[in-house]
């Protein structure tokens, strides 16, 4: 089990990577470039489209968590969308520690089980590596 403990020093540190992810939001011409056709719950490597580049995010770490934040222009509106991880094989962040990272992060997503079906965002599983997984939060910030 992984300990998460967020203080001054890392919020501080998470305000910055939100106004550096604010300020180079991914252009819809790169978000459409990494589309997947009909996406699940799950997104595999298998399922990117040939020469996939990861589009550019800022990174915070907290912990054992690897966090990432990225402002996107999606066919929706204008979305920001959070990725974590963690460094052990086949693990994803708890529940209870994506609910912590998603509020210190802006996000009004929630991973207590009677509001999931509430969120106003999508949440996914992406495998970023072989056997290395990240759960995925997008939210429409602006339409």
């Amino acid at each position: 089990m992984s300990v998460l403990i967020i203080g001054e020093d890392e919020r501080r540190l998470i305000r910055e990577a939100i106004e550096r992810a604010k300020a180079n939001p991914v252009s819809i011409e790169t978000v459409l470039k990494g589309k997947i056709k009909n996406p699940g719950a799950e997104i595999t490597l298998a399922d990117r489209p040939p020469g996939f580049e990861r589009p550019a995010s800022e990174h915070v770490k907290l912990g054992p968590y690897l966090v990432a934040v990225s402002f996107e222009r999606q066919p929706t509106g204008f979305c920001r969308h959070l990725s974590a991880s963690v460094p052990t094989p086949g693990k994803v962040p708890s529940p209870a520690a994506m609910s912590v990272i998603c509020q210190e992060f802006g996000f009004q997503t929630s991973f207590e089980p009677s509001k999931i079906v509430k969120s106003r965002g999508k949440i996914w599983l992406e495998e970023f590596e072989p056997g290395h997984n990240a759960v995925n939060v997008l939210e429409l910030v602006e339409q």
